[in-house]
């Protein structure tokens, strides 16, 4: 009995255990089967938004910079954003040119930050639906944050922010 059950066994368990034509190929046979390339390619994809968003924050965000009408800065806004960036600015500033922004959703460290160090212990990790979580650290304060990036036309694009600590 014990001779039947086990291959019995192990058949049922090949069979729903893996669930992936790949994998099941790569136990049949000497075929060579390549699994992670997507994760390689999520990896590379991470770092470069890693990557834009660091030159973002050095670029625009970062050093008290007035990019509020900056052409090149609103270049990397969707039009949604835009709006809910200038609605939380008028929230809390007078707005006499009409251009503000709320540019310091995009970091942490309160109203004095350290900009090299955030720039320094910056994180990028990414979420779900082109989300990522962004963590840094000024004055020996974690900030976390999300910013939802999309890559349109070759080139990223920020869609949406949610800084919990402003």
């Amino acid at each position: 009995m014990k001779k039947v059950l086990l291959p019995i066994c192990l058949a049922l368990l090949t069979w729903t255990g893996s669930g992936s034509v790949l994998e099941a190929q790569a136990q049949s046979g000497p075929h060579k089967v390549v699994v992670a390339k997507k994760k390689a390619t999520n990896k590379a994809n991470t770092n470069e938004v890693r990557q834009f968003y660091k030159n973002f924050l050095k670029s625009y965000i970062l050093g008290g910079k007035d990019v509020h009408s900056n052409p090149k800065f609103r270049a990397h806004l969707s039009d949604a954003l835009i709006e809910k960036l200038h609605e939380r600015f008028v929230s809390e500033y007078d707005d006499e040119d009409g251009t503000g922004l709320a540019v310091w959703l995009f970091r942490g460290g309160g109203q004095d930050p350290d900009d090299a160090e955030m720039l320094r212990t910056l994180s990028v990790q990414p979420a779900k639906n082109n989300w990522y979580v962004v963590k840094m650290t000024s004055r020996g304060k974690r900030d976390t944050l999300r910013v939802r990036i999309v890559k349109k036309n070759k080139r990223f694009l920020l869609t949406d922010v949610e800084n919990p600590n402003w």
